[in-house]
């Protein structure tokens, strides 16, 4: 075994092997952890080993990324798997050094604002969406073609599932209605309509997003209206009865509350709970169904124009809470 050498007893000897509470702080990191330090057996002295050197060293990384949740290297290579996109074109669209994410990948620690920033459209593509249209100019057009081609097949964009955007019309020239409150309208449409007629309304994919469920084609046509009123004076088709019907009750019954207020509503049931808790983000149409057939049961809902029950319901645990 190696020894270390003991400037005040001037020989080498087999260190004695400590441990301490120690804090680090530089311009990234202020953390507390448990280092270790070399002592000298006869003199006390604290001895230079190279060994404890590096345990220190990665024991203050290992705990800043632990404190601080920093992004892992499997996490930024599902990023790149997951959108389709390279190493240096993401660097690009996120505004870093050109290699930065390889850097990353070569055991470099991100910093915590891009830690976050990773994170975030690791967990949100419509994060990284967003991102992707606003930092198009930055990376070369066959990579952005790439990207988005990934993404908006994870957010079903170009459904052609032309029955929602019919509803979606309906319902914006039936109600004032904002994009927020328009997606928990069609949620709930979708989740009564499956669990009264034991059929869906709408084949679009419903994503659980960090406000609620979304249908991610619908979302981004009318997402230039922002938090403003949606306006659509295109044509829109005929609907069948039986969903024109649900969304005429919905609207009456749930259109009254806000989009935040109908946004809380959805945190609280288990379609919304478990899709945001998994990994594609998914809210199945088995999962709206097994909570819609839920609810009408509790509730003793035998017609629609009867959702009342619950919408009151819901609106009585929001005042509460």
């Amino acid at each position: 075994m190696k020894k270390d050498y003991c400037l005040i007893c001037n020989k080498y000897v087999d260190s004695i092997i400590l441990e301490k509470e120690n804090e680090y702080k530089d311009d990234i990191m202020d953390i507390k952890y448990i280092s270790k330090i070399a002592i000298c057996p006869h003199c006390g002295e604290e001895l230079f080993n190279d060994q404890v050197v590096k345990y220190n060293q990665d024991k203050i990384v290992e705990t800043y990324k632990l404190e601080y949740e920093i992004i892992t290297k499997e996490e930024i290579l599902e990023i790149l798997k997951k959108y389709n996109i390279g190493k240096r074109p993401l660097s690009q669209l996120l505004g870093l050094g050109e290699i930065t994410i390889t850097r990353y990948l070569d055991g470099y620690v991100p910093t915590l604002k891009n830690s976050k920033i990773l994170k975030s459209i690791l967990y949100s593509p419509s994060d990284y969406y967003s991102i992707l249209q606003m930092n198009k100019n930055n990376i070369k057009e066959v990579a952005f073609n790439k990207s988005e081609k990934a993404t908006k097949e994870i957010l079903d964009i170009e459904s052609k599932d032309s029955t929602i955007e019919d509803a979606a019309k309906y319902i914006v020239n039936n109600a004032e209605i904002t994009n927020l409150a328009l997606q928990k309208i069609l949620y709930y449409v979708q989740m009564f309509y499956i669990a009264i007629y034991k059929t869906h309304a709408f084949n679009s994919r419903c994503n659980a997003w960090e406000y609620g469920p979304v249908f991610g084609s619908v979302y981004y046509k009318y997402k230039k209206f922002g938090k403003n009123i949606i306006i659509d004076e295109t044509p829109q088709n005929e609907l069948n009865e039986d969903l024109k019907n649900t969304i005429d009750n919905v609207l009456k019954y749930f259109g009254c509350y806000t989009g935040l207020v109908l946004k809380s509503f959805t945190h609280q049931e288990d379609p919304w709970i478990n899709a945001i808790k998994s990994e594609n983000k998914i809210i199945e149409k088995s999962s709206l169904k097994e909570y819609g057939e839920k609810i009408i049961k509790k509730y003793n809902i035998c017609k629609i124009n009867e959702i009342n029950k619950y919408s009151e319901y819901m609106f009585k645990q929001y005042i509460n809470n």
